[in-house]
């Protein structure tokens, strides 16, 4: 007897039928459209990459999906995680030569889509594969280039009619306000990992109440290893007048310039938020889209300085679906020298999902 099976597909993974996906390609063309009108070169890298290549990221590692195969095990394969490491290695393997003109001559727009794998538990608008669409600027070290990636957000945001915000912070604020705070080595304890802990707090301090954020930042730690803030509540409360700064995005930056005035790490991350702000008229993005917000911290092991996130404001639930940074140490993995690059990455199913709940997309 024919053992008979049940059709299941695994948690985490997509099926789309024919209508579903038309409607999907026909918003990633819409997508590439805005892509191409700003001069991004569209690129492939396969989806396994080299275990070693991919590892190193500390809070993505233990979320890779490994693939068996035979030999030597310091050859074995992985599924790629995200298209910035591939990025990063196709950078480094393929630099310029100019007696032959060959390779990526620098500064280069590039722009990539394709499936990544995330070994993670499910939920609303997190899956195991989905699909990113991402755009990089590699080798400029202007402020302009990350308004472009953040007027690239605005202009593709833009095309369906969903309330949407732009939010940004600077990397070297956060760290500026662990200065600010006074954090410094507790024992056998670093400073960088309590500052971590602490910042990590911050960024997901919109999720939970506001009692939870306190007793997070002010809760004593187990042991001597322990990295929990332990804050007192003069640094908590430090924390908070400066979390709660408001105003407009130019007030909210005169206010921080004027609280962290004794950190110069600060306040060169602040100068590169008002930059940024400055430019972002010319690419004609609308100002009033885009808002600073401290609490964003993003990947620690990627980012560098400017941090973007962007969400529907008529679907909040999906969380962010179009976001990035600027991430100079990356390549430095692979060369040994350090290459400024700035990107951002729609995550298209999760945007797919959220459109299609907001009635945006025609399904056939």
């Amino acid at each position: 007897m024919v053992q008979i099976i049940k059709p299941e597909r695994p948690a985490g993974f997509l099926d789309y039928g024919p209508g579903e996906y038309r409607a999907r390609e026909e918003m990633i063309l819409a997508i590439s459209r805005i892509f191409s009108s700003f001069g991004f070169d569209p690129i492939e890298t396969p989806m396994a990459e080299f275990y070693k290549v991919l590892l190193g990221e500390d809070e993505t590692s233990k979320n890779i999906f490994s693939l068996h195969t035979q030999g030597n095990s310091e050859n074995n394969l992985a599924l790629r995680f995200d298209h910035t490491v591939p990025f990063a290695r196709f950078i480094s393997a393929n630099p310029y030569n100019s007696k032959k003109r060959t390779g990526i001559k620098l500064p280069w727009r590039r722009s990539v889509y394709g499936p990544v794998f995330r070994g993670e538990t499910p939920q609303k608008g997190r899956f195991r594969q989905f699909y990113q669409y991402d755009v990089d600027i590699a080798g400029s070290s202007l402020m302009l280039s990350d308004a472009e990636v953040i007027a690239v957000i605005f202009h593709t945001l833009s095309l369906w009619k969903s309330d949407f915000l732009i939010n940004i912070n600077n990397r070297k604020i956060l760290d500026g306000v662990m200065e600010y705070l006074g954090i410094c080595d507790r024992g056998s304890c670093l400073a960088v990992d309590i500052s971590r802990d602490i910042i990590h707090i911050l960024d997901k301090s919109t999720k939970i109440s506001d009692a939870k954020f306190r007793d997070a930042l002010m809760s004593e730690p187990d042991n001597e290893f322990d990295p929990r803030p332990n804050l007192d509540d003069k640094q908590f409360s430090k924390l908070e007048a400066f979390i709660s700064l408001q105003g407009s995005n130019e007030e909210i930056i005169d206010l921080a310039l004027a609280l962290l005035s004794d950190s110069k790490l600060a306040q060169e991350g602040l100068r590169e938020l008002s930059d940024i702000i400055s430019y972002l008229p010319s690419f004609g993005v609308d100002v009033n889209k885009v808002v600073i917000d401290f609490s964003i911290a993003r990947g620690l092991d990627y980012y560098t300085g400017p941090v973007f996130e962007s969400h529907l404001l008529d679907a909040p639930e999906f969380g962010s679906v179009f976001s990035g940074g600027r991430y100079n140490n990356l390549v430095s993995r692979f060369t040994g020298q350090e290459l400024p690059a700035v990107g951002a990455s729609i995550g298209v199913d999760r945007l797919y999902s959220a459109l299609t709940s907001l009635g945006l997309l025609e399904v056939k």
